[in-house]
């Protein structure tokens, strides 16, 4: 996911110092100073704006009040405060809001930050002057790089904060067919994720969301009575961890309009999604019949492998045991399911079908025959004038159409 500094967008920074937020703070003469503990208020989020007229520069303003950041001179020190109107683009401006970025030698996601006119970067201030009532520690200050051993001071990580999205505390999943997420033990006893509740007050539904300071999530299976968890690429209601340093358990919340959101694993930065299950009825026939002698209707037993055919050949698909009505079609229709992954680009649709090969087999068979005479005599006789007739489908496809 490209830095907001470069695209543009929402963000937060994080100090490499003290492990806290960058915050703008109207109570203190709207400095901006690294004190914030989290990413949820509007303090802690700005937005980058790229410059018109000097590329790989931008504007930063403050989410809270749409004010931009502008240097600002304070008992001889140069500062960043959040209190400018609107962006300045003349680097020879005393409110030139310019800024320039580059990424930190060290880690991909840090940055270092230059004001464009002053040529003097970004830092964290560690300490207060204690004749100084207006910079305090954490303060953010413009100077320049002395020594090697303060790296840390200007640099600072970005939060990609664009699109992400607060979910409630208490929620339930609603996915595109209709149905909310439950949790299910569907195979071995494992704690599936299923979109397959037609009922919100359906107690399998139920999940709690546990925010994060940077905006991430973990999110707790009510029924499960544990978090949710990306294993390989399955997503399980399995986990005891209470903590967030696992990232198979960490996701990204993002708005995508409408009232819908996607969840992001942090695990492997894929976006979770649900297979299309595709519901179809498979029906098969059998019938046992005499080609010569008339028999219709007549009660009998059969112990027999019941033929089907399959790609190339005719197999032995079960076996049949019980009583029979001799000449008797015998109909089965079975409810079949598959799943599959449809990938539909935006403003497009595709239809998907199920198509298989339906197969008739006519296949002779020798048996055994016995009469009782009114004597009570039994006669016994091999027949060879068996037919079974078969019809069942094979070799199903998955067809997907725009």
């Amino acid at each position: 996911m490209s830095s907001p500094l470069v695209t543009g967008g929402c963000f937060a920074l994080k100090s490499k110092i003290n492990g806290k937020y960058l915050r703008y703070s109207p109570e203190k003469e709207k400095i901006l100073e690294v004190s914030g503990e989290d990413v949820l208020s509007p303090y802690t989020r700005f937005r980058a704006e790229l410059s018109r007229e000097h590329d790989g520069h931008v504007h930063i303003r403050c989410c809270y009040n749409n004010k931009y950041w502008v240097a600002r001179e304070v008992n001889q020190q140069w500062c960043l405060m959040g209190d400018a109107n609107e962006p300045q683009e003349d680097l020879s401006d005393p409110s030139c809001t310019v800024l320039r970025h580059e990424p930190s030698s060290v880690h991909v996601d840090d940055v270092n930050l230059e004001h464009a006119r002053l040529k003097r970067s970004v830092y964290m201030r560690a300490d207060a002057h204690p004749t100084e009532k207006t910079l305090r520690a954490g303060s953010l200050l413009l100077g320049n790089k002395d020594k090697p051993d303060e790296e840390d001071a200007y640099t600072f990580s970005v939060i990609n904060l664009e699109g992400q999205m607060l979910l409630p505390k208490y929620v339930c999943f609603k996915g595109d067919n209709g149905m909310y997420l439950r949790a299910r033990k569907v195979e071995w006893n494992l704690n599936y994720l299923e979109f397959s509740s037609d009922d919100i007050a359906d107690p399998t539904v139920r999940n709690i969301i546990h925010t994060n300071s940077d905006g991430t999530i973990r999110i707790y299976s009510s029924h499960y009575g544990k978090f949710w968890r990306r294993s390989p690429n399955w997503i399980w209601g399995d986990s005891d961890d209470t903590t967030s340093r696992n990232p198979d358990t960490v996701f990204r919340a993002l708005l995508l309009g409408g009232g819908k959101c996607a969840l992001q694993n942090l695990g492997n930065n894929n976006y979770c999604k649900s297979k299309l299950t595709i519901s179809y009825s498979v029906t098969t026939e059998r019938r046992w019949d005499s080609n010569v002698s008339w028999k219709l209707g007549v009660t009998t037993t059969i112990k027999a492998g019941v033929p089907a055919i399959a790609e190339t050949s005719v197999e032995i698909s079960s076996e049949f045991s019980g009583s029979y009505t001799w000449g008797e079609t015998q109909s089965h229709t079975e409810q079949q399911s598959n799943e599959e992954e449809i990938e539909v680009p935006a403003h497009s649709k595709r239809t998907v079908r199920v198509v298989a090969t339906e197969g008739t087999c006519e296949i002779p068979f020798s048996y055994i025959q016995e009469d009782m005479l009114t004597t009570g005599e039994i006669v016994v006789t091999k027949m060879h004038d068996g037919i079974y007739r078969g019809v069942n489908s094979y070799g199903f496809e998955t067809q997907i159409n725009e």
